[in-house]
């Protein structure tokens, strides 16, 4: 699947090369683990039944609209 197919890919990619650049230590990565979280809602949104291969096995959870 390419970008176009999969918005989230190029954000899944620049998490894995900021967690190895930081000793796999997800604290400093966390603005990436939010932008992905974020993508994959609204790619969720956008399509239901998205295939997309980035966020499969990924549980979000929408934040409450307030």
């Amino acid at each position: 699947m390419d970008n176009k197919n999969d918005p989230c890919k190029k954000i899944a990619c620049e998490w894995q090369s900021c967690l190895k650049n930081h000793g796999y230590q997800e604290e400093n990565c966390q603005n990436l683990i939010e932008k992905l979280r974020k993508c994959c809602i609204e790619a969720y949104q956008v399509n239901s039944k998205s295939t997309s291969a980035t966020c499969s096995g990924l549980i979000f959870k929408e934040e409450s609209k307030k």
